[in-house]
């Protein structure tokens, strides 16, 4: 196979997380949210990320990270709280439940194409200025999608 044509691949595969994630913001928020680009520079401050295992033909680290003001505005849409309201638990459990969400769809997407993948349970990191430094030898994509009012980021991390 070609270079290139494993690079089409990788993207189509990642379509259907970034897809996965416009969804599930929309079924759990009313946000509509549209693939801003790759790696895009709008989100300039990570506080809060969910993250979920993928094993398979290739394992991954998925990741959907956000501000504190998206992760807030989100989870407020989300369980009915206004978002000065909101717990850290609380934000770290709605960053979970989205990615959660997005990778759930994401697969049964995939499956109805024969690509297959098991997942771990959602996990949230939390912090000021996460940012993920992976070695070079690890492949990394990140799209960013978003709105008006949201922005977010997700990755993917081959290991």
């Amino acid at each position: 196979m070609m270079v290139s044509e494993a690079q089409t691949r990788i993207e189509v595969l990642h379509q259907y997380f970034v897809e996965g994630l416009s969804e599930a913001v929309g079924k759990m928020t009313g946000f509509s949210v549209d693939q801003i680009g790759k790696d895009d520079s709008r989100l300039k401050t990570i506080e809060l990320s969910g993250a979920m295992i993928l094993s398979g033909q290739r394992n991954a680290l998925l990741m959907v990270s956000v501000s504190r003001k998206t992760a807030s505005n989100l989870i407020s849409y989300m369980v009915g709280v206004d978002a000065g309201d909101l717990t850290e638990d609380e934000l770290s459990d709605g960053i979970s439940e989205l990615v959660n969400m997005a990778a759930g769809i994401a697969k049964i997407k995939m499956a109805e194409g024969g690509i297959e993948f098991n997942l771990s349970s959602p996990f949230a990191i939390t912090g000021d200025n996460i940012r993920v430094t992976v070695k070079r030898h690890i492949e990394r994509y990140e799209y960013t999608i978003g709105c008006e009012d949201v922005v977010l980021s997700i990755g993917i991390f081959y290991f």
